[in-house]
Formats: C-alpha cells, sequence, structure tokens
C-alpha cells in the first residue's frame, strides 16, 4: 500500500513540475509575444490614443 501511495506521489509530482514549467514557458511565450507586439504597434497605438482623444473632445 505504502509503496502504490509512493509511486502516486512521485508520478504527480513529476507531472506537477512538468505542468509548472509548461504553463511558465507558455506565460514567458506569451510575454514576449506581447512585448514584441507592443513595440511593433507603439506609434500606431498612440495614433490611435491621439485620435479617440480628439473624438472625445469633439463630442463634448
Amino acid at each position: 500500500m505504502e509503496s502504490c501511495t509512493h509511486t502516486v506521489l512521485e508520478t504527480g509530482g513529476s507531472t506537477t513540475c512538468i505542468w509548472l514549467i509548461f504553463v511558465f514557458l507558455t506565460y514567458l511565450l506569451g510575454l514576449a509575444t506581447h512585448m514584441i507586439r507592443n513595440a511593433m504597434g507603439m506609434t500606431r497605438a498612440r495614433d490611435g490614443q491621439l485620435e479617440l482623444e480628439k473624438r472625445f473632445e469633439k463630442g463634448t
């Protein structure tokens, strides 16, 4: 019984470890993609923000 439980805990532990690494790598990949998109779209985003501000000023 003890050996069975021990094996389950070991496999569960390794699975959790792999899962955590997978989640972490996915997070890093998403963060990198997000940063690249921000760097590429920074000027466009600023222009869009200015455009929105102008529209709001006209609206009020």
